[in-house]
């Protein structure tokens, strides 16, 4: 079943793309550019919690929430199939509103997934 995402999940969404895609992160190492981005929202979105290496379930571990709203770092991306598979099983928790990838890697996306929005966000968009 999938149920239809707000209008608030969604705006968030795209307020969380334009955070990171303004944000100059150290790509070198993936947990460091998690803790840029987690520093980043932090400022954006305060007083809205935003918490790194959530556990949604067992074996299940988004790097980054923003209040409802799940980002997953992929510096190297594994694969779009892998990812999306990913990006579904986190959609499936309740907890999750919404997602977005960040990636220094294009990788086109479905605007949602299991009825929840989706958007991909550039690490190196600040960059030019």
């Amino acid at each position: 079943m999938t149920v239809a995402a707000s209008p608030s999940a969604r705006d968030l969404v795209a307020r969380v793309v334009a955070v990171i895609e303004a944000t100059r992160v150290d790509l070198s190492l993936e947990d460091r550019a998690q803790e840029a981005l987690a520093d980043a929202l932090s400022r954006a979105f305060h007083p809205m919690p935003v918490e790194r290496e959530v556990v949604l379930g067992p074996g299940e571990r988004i790097d980054i929430m923003v209040g409802p709203v799940g980002v997953e770092v992929k510096r190297n991306s594994a694969g779009r199939k892998a990812t999306l598979r990913q990006l579904g099983r986190y959609a499936g928790h309740g907890r999750v509103e919404g997602l977005v990838l960040a990636s220094n890697r294009a990788m086109r996306l479905v605007p949602e997934i299991d009825g929840k929005p989706l958007a991909f966000a550039s690490l190196g968009r600040a960059w030019l």
